[in-house]
């Protein structure tokens, strides 16, 4: 039975990586990084290879003692009730961690669906706050002429010239060339907001279109294991109606040994009255 062993420690193995793939499918950051993300997607395909390898190996076990079954000699029938019930114990194994996996993937993917629909939330309210320095020239220009006047006298410094000996055009010059680069600084500023918001729909696409790979195989490995679980219910079935088999054979073996002990009884009885 040393592929039965093999086996075992097979399942073990799969069975701690689905430890770790039921961690990460618990996470519900908005902002997963890329890296768990490919890591998500490599254990679920490992996961999945090892399954369906399990599922053969399990089969190819279950051939050999059918095979070793049509052999009656007396001697072999220990050996052939053991081997039945340890592949059937490891098909009870590999089914609950094939069920494990399911659960696990449709976590995941409940997930997905929330942190898709909180990041497109996210991502609307983002986009449709104007720029800062928009938002702050709209306000300038709502405000009344008078106020707006009275503010900027305000805001300058009064001064008394007592003698003025140089020229104002400087000064004009000055407060245009002032002015141009405040105008200036301010299409600099709205040109890279705009551009950091153009960007922004673009990280969004790659990272909904790396939602929808890992949605896709979520949902294909779902199937696949669907598959295996019918499969396995199959291999179930024949073990258990073999079981039934070998109850009802050796019930009735009992009646049997049971009547002839009875017959011994009977017979012992009669030859002693004789």
């Amino acid at each position: 039975m040393s592929g039965s062993r093999s086996i075992a420690r097979d399942l073990y193995l799969t069975y701690q990586k689905l430890e770790k793939i039921n961690m990460m499918a618990q996470k519900k950051s908005m902002f997963d990084d890329e890296e768990s993300s490919k890591e998500f997607n490599e254990l679920i395909y490992i996961i999945k290879q090892d399954i369906q390898s399990l599922n053969q190996q399990i089969e190819r076990l279950r051939q050999l003692q059918l095979e070793t079954q049509s052999s009656s000699n007396s001697s072999g029938h220990n050996v052939r009730s053991h081997t039945k019930n340890v592949v059937l114990t490891l098909q009870h194994q590999l089914a609950s961690i094939s069920n494990n996996f399911r659960d696990t993937l449709e976590v995941r993917s409940q997930n997905i669906k929330k942190v898709k629909k909180r990041r497109e939330q996210f991502s609307i309210g983002t986009v449709i706050q104007p720029p800062l320095a928009s938002r702050a020239q709209h306000q300038q220009g709502s405000l009344p002429h008078s106020h707006s006047a009275s503010n900027l006298r305000q805001q300058q410094p009064q001064q008394t010239t007592v003698i003025d000996f140089g020229d104002t055009t400087n000064t004009a010059d000055n407060n245009g060339n002032n002015n141009h680069l405040g105008h200036r600084h301010n299409n600099s500023m709205s040109l890279a907001q705009t551009q950091t918001l153009l960007q922004f729909p673009d990280q969004t696409n790659e990272y909904l279109e790396d939602r929808a790979n890992t949605m896709q195989s979520i949902e294909s490995t779902i199937v696949e294991l669907g598959t295996i679980f019918n499969q396995l219910a199959t291999m179930v079935q024949q073990q258990e109606e073999m079981i039934t088999r070998i109850d009802a054979n050796v019930t009735d073996t009992m009646m049997n040994v049971e009547h002839a002990h009875d017959s011994l009884l009977q017979y012992l009885s009669s030859v002693t009255n004789n």
